[in-house]
């Protein structure tokens, strides 16, 4: 049998690049539910300011992207040129604000695979933020937005197929990342050649689609250069080609760089590109890799990010590797699935330097979620008349637990019994119907109780809080590391007035 020529292979492959590029705008872009709540509430606050509304609109990249496409006839000879989220806040206005959060179509739970690309979006904003900031002098947000949309293709992907996108990162061996295996057995052309030609179906800011026009598979040359000529060679190439270097060194080719590490850090699974864009992310900044390393865990365990990206999607634990498949390791004496001990230390060490006890908790929060990665958290607050939530993970549509309270002087049950002192319990599969039965029935009927931990922590000798935690896998690691980081919290407590 004859083999198929490649001017049929390559006109198969731009009939179905066509076919993408058509039916990627004909979906609208919804948003997310319980951030959509969020930013009415603060619509509705007369004292509510503008970078106030702006930290509460960045959480939601989709409803970011959807206020950015509200400017394209106020952008007219300005070439998308938004400066922050602040500045395209002043130029739509609240009321179109309002209108647009009203008329979207809202998701609580997009996809894991749409999340995971979601969160690190978010995450690589940040970085960008921090990163391009510091190296040309910034003094304003400008490179959050850019940088944010940077994956926005990709959305527009999950929005329109996202089974054919799910089935894609399925088909990811442990050598690739999962969109370099979609695009090769899945989509029928290579995903550069889609993202190229972002400017024909997506509207984004000038630098933006600068960074998105970064196809290295057409200049492999010059990226082989920078990455592997030393740092010697290097400059000398740039001292002889004032255009490479411009080029290199560009704010397109930041966000890109960053974009791209950050993906590799979401998805590589042996840590080739991660190496790889690290080594020409740390050449474009001017740092060396230690100095990168410390900056992106410093702003991994920092960045406040929605539940929706907590837990597993957290980029702490993509930066310290926890996304590993738990069933092929890459170190054969390393189990994926066990908590790292040191990024633990880090969070009781945060927790430490609380300076009042709403912080402390809401630190403790972020570490077993961060941390440990439980599924779901409670940590309630007990005073003399009740023990209520005062915080919570996993529960985003979920108000009764949110509301729960219970009056511990006339309701006897597990959670009255754990106040009376210091305890920690930890609750298996065969001990979850007793201990369901014992509990609260307000909380259990809103709750499914799973295996977990439950832990009463007091302050100046007198009960200051309740936290519940659960996971499917809930073992002896787990409520280690649960216990340990309730012990920082309760030392913590005790130094507090």
């Amino acid at each position: 049998m004859s083999k198929p020529s490649n001017a049929k292979i390559s006109n198969s492959s731009e009939s179905r690049l066509e076919i993408w590029l058509k039916k990627l705008p004909q979906n609208p872009l919804p948003i997310n539910k319980a951030i959509a709540r969020d930013v009415l509430k603060l619509l509705g606050d007369d004292s509510c300011d503008s970078p106030t509304l702006a930290k509460s609109i960045q959480k939601d990249p989709l409803l970011c992207l959807k206020l950015y496409h509200c400017t394209e006839k106020k952008l007219t000879g300005k070439q998308g040129d938004i400066q922050h989220l602040v500045h395209l806040i002043g130029l739509i206005g609240l009321d179109k604000i309002k209108q647009v959060i009203t008329n979207s179509r809202k998701i609580a739970m997009p996809p894991d695979g749409f999340k995971e690309i979601l969160s690190a979006s978010l995450f690589a904003a940040h970085l960008a933020s921090t990163l391009l900031n510091k190296k040309h002098n910034a003094t304003s947000d400008r490179f959050f937005l850019p940088t944010l949309f940077f994956n926005s293709p990709l959305w527009l992907m999950w929005i329109a197929a996202p089974k054919t996108m799910s089935q894609g990162q399925t088909l990811a061996s442990k050598k690739q990342q999962s969109y370099i295996a979609l695009s090769v057995k899945k989509l029928g052309f290579k995903l550069p050649d889609l993202i190229e030609q972002s400017e024909n179906f997506i509207l984004l800011p000038t630098l933006t689609l600068d960074a998105l026009a970064i196809n290295p598979t057409k200049n492999v040359h010059f990226w082989a250069k920078a990455h592997h000529l030393s740092d010697e060679k290097l400059a000398h190439w740039f001292a002889q080609d004032k255009t490479a270097r411009n080029v290199f060194y560009s704010i397109p080719s930041g966000i890109y760089l960053i974009n791209q590490y950050v993906i590799s850090v979401y998805l590589d699974w042996n840590g080739k590109h991660i190496q790889r864009y690290g080594r020409l992310l740390c050449r474009h900044l001017g740092i060396d890799e230690e100095e990168l390393n410390n900056s992106v865990l410093d702003l991994a365990i920092n960045t406040p990010l929605p539940s929706l990206f907590q837990g597993l999607l957290a980029p702490v634990n993509r930066v310290k590797g926890l996304h590993k498949d738990p069933s092929c390791p890459i170190n054969p004496n390393l189990d994926a699935r066990k908590i790292q001990p040191d990024m633990i230390n880090a969070w009781r060490e945060k927790i430490s330097q609380s300076n009042n006890v709403d912080t402390a908790l809401e630190i403790t929060l972020n570490a077993l979620t961060h941390g440990v990665g439980v599924e779901h958290c409670v940590i309630m607050e007990v005073d003399e008349h009740d023990i209520h939530t005062q915080t919570c993970y996993g529960f985003n549509d979920n108000p009764d637990i949110k509301n729960f309270h219970s009056d511990w002087h006339t309701e006897k049950n597990l959670f009255q019994q754990m106040i009376q002192k210091p305890c920690c319990i930890s609750v298996s599969s065969n001990d979850l119907p007793k201990a369901t039965a014992k509990m609260p029935k307000q909380f259990t009927q809103h709750c499914e109780i799973k295996p977990c931990g439950l832990l009463s922590i007091f302050h100046q000798k007198k009960p200051k809080a309740l936290i519940y935690c659960d996971h499917n896998q809930w073992d002896n690691d787990k409520h280690h590391h649960f216990k340990a980081v309730g012990k920082a919290l309760a030392q913590t407590l005790e130094h507090l007035k």
